[in-house]
């Protein structure tokens, strides 16, 4: 088969998807939730998850091989032999591998689809968007709610899991894809939760593989990183802040304290950090006073894919209608519940939207919904 028709095969993949399932958050299942045993074999511990999906595995590598190697098989080459790697997330790879029957490399090249996406013409940069908001509520209380956007050939392997240790002691919660094993979206038990979001720039080679080869990690690999090692929401924030990464991006984190809630914008190294903090105690806001704003954010951050001190594409604004919607709930009235409901609203869902998380570390809720799916069959996961 030529190269050209097995890209329309992928083409196709990537844009098959069920209804999504809508606006009303009640009676909707969420993802299905698996155990990763940290005391374990790390050749071991995904063993369960990759076994239930190892077909939809193999697919969405034969998607990502396919589409890196046919555009720039260079690039992958140099990256995934640079890239140094702790050898417990080596093993755990390898142990995917042996479940799904493919090479480590294969799925070496999976976990890093958000780094070697930056040097795709076949993904439009919608296909690896979201929408992340963290909010305070009048009397306290942190809110956090993400859209991942992503493409759709992932939906089937969208999934929850409770990371434990010591005899089955809870370390953190989090979404992931099946195949993987890094973070999408966590809450730590110590007090803190996370997502990420992808950033609007280009991948430089150059420098991409001279931060893999320093032992920069992977996006996903820095969130379960911290999500496993940090004793609280400031050392989760100086971590996340500092930790050199092969790509940019966004970091969206929250606590359990007033004030407690930031928008980490990352380059590759700490330089050039920005962290836009939630205050502690946001001003008051009155919707008919003249300097009230809609784009004040001054009890919420809504980050998309953009630097917030630079006004979003007029093609891709996600922003602002999150923001309205922030504005028209209300400090009083915000909840997990009114998070959906903009999450839910287009353009911030939209057709690229697979799944939903809403979470509360403080008292520990933490929620993870399906959106637009492949097969039915996703619908009864």
């Amino acid at each position: 088969m030529r190269v050209s028709s097995l890209v329309a095969i992928v083409l196709l993949l990537l844009t098959l998807a069920a209804q999504g399932v809508g606006a009303n958050m009640k009676g909707k299942k969420q993802l299905k939730m698996y155990t990763i045993d940290l005391d374990a074999a790390p050749e071991e511990r995904w063993r369960e998850v990759a076994q239930d999906h190892k077909n939809y595995i193999r697919a969405m590598l034969d998607a990502c091989d396919l589409i890196f190697e046919t555009e720039n098989p260079t690039v992958v080459k140099q990256i995934s032999e640079a890239i140094r790697l702790p050898s417990e997330l080596v093993y755990e790879m390898k142990g995917i591998a042996s479940v799904v029957d493919v090479s480590y490399k294969k799925v070496l090249v999976g976990n890093i689809f958000y780094e070697l996406s930056r040097f795709s013409n076949i993904l439009s940069f919608s296909e690896r968007a979201c929408t992340s908001i963290v909010a305070q509520h009048r009397n306290g209380t942190i809110y956090h709610a993400r859209n991942q956007d992503y493409p759709r050939l992932f939906a089937p392997l969208m999934v929850r899991v409770r990371f434990v240790r010591n005899k089955g002691e809870l370390v953190f919660t989090g979404t992931t894809f099946a195949g993987t094993v890094g973070i999408m979206t966590g809450m730590a038990v110590n007090g803190f939760g996370v997502s990420i979001d992808a950033r609007a720039d280009k991948g430089n080679i150059t420098q991409f593989v001279a931060a893999a080869a320093a032992g920069a990690s992977v996006f996903p690999f820095i969130t379960r990183h911290v999500l496993n090692s940090s004793t609280s929401y400031t050392d989760a924030l100086s971590k996340f802040s500092t930790i050199p990464m092969i790509s940019t991006g966004y970091i969206i984190l929250s606590g359990i304290y007033p004030g407690e809630g930031a928008v980490i914008t990352r380059n590759a190294s700490s330089e050039g950090t920005n962290i836009w903090s939630l205050p502690s105690s946001p001003p008051p806001f009155n919707a008919g006073s003249a300097s009230a704003a809609p784009t004040s954010q001054s009890w919420f951050r809504v980050e998309t894919n953009y630097d917030h001190d630079s006004p979003p594409p007029a093609t891709d604004d996600r922003r602002d209608p999150a923001v309205r919607a922030m504005e028209a709930i209300g400090r009083d009235n915000i909840s997990l519940a009114a998070l959906w409901e903009v999450l839910s609203s287009p353009p911030v869902f939209n057709k690229h939207t697979i799944h939903t998380d809403l979470l509360v570390s403080a008292w520990g809720e933490y929620r993870s919904y399906k959106r637009h799916v492949i097969l039915d069959q996703q619908q009864n996961a």
